[in-house]
């Protein structure tokens, strides 16, 4: 599945930043916690996770960050894990135009963020779908255009062009 396919407006946050700080601008560690259970809360606000799994939903995508990083390079982190809260695979998008510290392996700061959670019984999509959007933030260009964009309208029709 491709993440044109997951997206909608309501699932993006372009200005993740503000969400995500709340007392101070500099970049901590704290960043990728607050980070998912930012993009989470996207997801119980559009109705693709209730409210009573928010924190099940958190511990699965916790416990997968703490046995390795998500924060892969060149800007990018894909935080997913496995959660029978949801019915099918989920996405959200998050976009921090000065960048998060995300722990990512390349020590960088992170601005694009993409939270994919899906059920057990998807795990072969699921491959399938990281690998789809990894291959899609491969691109340079439309990195840049992700991160200069103004607004969730102009970020999912940048998605959905590629």
């Amino acid at each position: 599945m491709h993440l044109k396919e997951l997206l909608r407006e309501e699932l993006i946050v372009v200005d993740l930043k503000s969400a995500v700080h709340e007392v101070t601008a500099e970049r901590s560690e704290q960043d990728k916690w607050k980070t998912i259970e930012t993009l989470v809360d996207v997801l119980v606000k559009a109705k693709e996770v209730d409210l009573k799994d928010k924190n099940e939903l958190l511990e699965a995508l916790y416990e997968r960050e703490r046995k390795m990083t998500t924060g892969i390079e060149d800007g990018v982190a894909i935080p997913h894990a496995a959660s029978d809260v949801v019915k099918q695979i989920t996405a959200a998008l998050g976009i921090c135009k000065s960048g998060l510290d995300f722990q990512s392996i390349d020590g960088q700061p992170t601005y694009l963020i993409v939270l994919l959670v899906y059920p057990h019984i998807a795990l072969q999509e699921h491959i399938r779908t990281l690998a789809s959007v990894a291959n899609l933030l491969n691109d340079e260009a439309i990195r840049k255009k992700l991160r200069n964009c103004q607004n969730s309208k102009e970020a999912l029709q940048i998605i959905q062009r590629e």
